[in-house]
């Protein structure tokens, strides 16, 4: 973030685990609203950032108005009709003394879980039975028919998260004061 890591951790796996050589980094706790250019560098990232970079960085500029703002409400959901998502991001500029600037972005999301998952085919009572040799079972017990069939999912996870960030930087002497702040909770 603003050419600086967002994590320290430049580990790289030398056991045979999967992931080797990776450090994850949520860019969900990242508010859309806080990012006003996305660089991707790729040749001369390790000269720049670090040998662990050598397959590229990616570099989130945040926000640096000090003034003006914007407000954006998003809503959808899965054209299956699940997965309904709220999206409400808001930013901020402030200005601080004469030079410098203080820029809040607030990401609050709500979304409802997907499933993929197919209905269960299998007996779920005792007692089916292939009675006519047509490779189709049929129930012994009368709940077979009433049972749901419903009984797992698979898909998104339903969550709600909250992320903020503050992005800061004030002419001092020669040089510049800055400094940045996220926080997410989901």
């Amino acid at each position: 973030m603003n050419g600086k890591r967002r994590h320290q951790a430049s580990l790289i796996h030398i056991n045979t685990s999967v992931g080797r050589g990776t450090a994850g980094t949520d860019m969900n706790a990242i508010p859309a609203a806080s990012i006003k250019r996305i660089e991707v560098l790729r040749d001369g990232a390790a000269a720049q950032y670090g040998s662990d970079a050598i397959a590229g960085v990616i570099n989130i500029v945040l926000k640096d108005d000090a003034e003006g703002g914007n407000f954006g409400i998003s809503q959808g959901q899965t054209a299956e009709g699940d997965g309904e998502t709220t999206n409400i991001n808001f930013s901020k500029g402030f200005a601080l003394g004469d030079s410098g600037f203080i820029n809040a972005s607030v990401n609050w999301r709500d979304r409802d879980f997907t499933n993929r998952a197919g209905l269960v085919g299998s007996c779920m009572f005792p007692g089916c039975t292939d009675s006519d040799g047509d490779g189709i079972r049929e129930p012994g017990d009368p709940r077979e028919v009433t049972t749901p069939r419903d009984v797992f999912r698979i898909g998104d996870a339903i969550f709600e998260q909250f992320a903020m960030t503050l992005n800061a930087a004030l002419e001092f002497g020669d040089g510049e004061l800055y400094g940045f702040v996220t926080y997410s909770n989901r």
